[in-house]
């Protein structure tokens, strides 16, 4: 919950205000904007996110066979194999949408700018930046999870 919703809203929150109050801070759609900076990323995140799954879904390791201490899925412990699949495979998605959010942003920011009421055009802006900035930081959180995972929790003893 607190890195699913919790932090990625903050992180979300404090960005779009930010956004909204002083643009030329973080801009958005420009050719250094935001949104080609983390498309710039996003290309080699998908790449690892990928590889990063098929090492976890095939390595063969006793330590992948184990529980995840602590976690549940479903009410049943989960194993740290699922655990880890779960998480990349999520990120690996996130990461596809984000992606391709950033290719099309252009044509939707053009299409917005065509509505002739400024409180809809506002709010349609609003929305796209809020669920873009969202998925960006849920992405962030989460690969710092897993990456804490994978180098730390998953190697101690239960």
């Amino acid at each position: 919950m607190l890195l699913d919703y919790v932090l990625p809203g903050a992180a979300t929150l404090i960005f779009s205000v930010a956004v909204f109050q002083v643009p030329e801070l973080l801009r958005l759609n420009d050719a250094g904007g935001l949104v080609t900076k983390v498309g710039g990323l996003l290309q080699v995140l998908v790449g690892f996110y990928v590889a990063s799954l098929a090492g976890v879904a095939t390595f063969p390791s006793r330590s992948l066979r184990q529980d995840a201490a602590g976690l549940r899925l479903d009410g049943q412990p989960i194993r740290r194999r699922k655990f880890l699949a779960a998480i990349f495979g999520y990120l690996a998605f996130l990461s596809l949408l984000l992606f391709l959010a950033g290719i099309f942003w252009p044509i939707a920011s053009f299409m917005v700018a065509k509505i002739s009421n400024a409180e809809t055009r506002f709010f349609l802006h609003a929305i796209g930046v809020i669920v873009y900035l969202f998925g960006f930081w849920q992405l962030v959180f989460i690969t710092l999870f897993g990456l804490h995972y994978l180098v730390d929790r998953m190697h101690r003893a239960d």
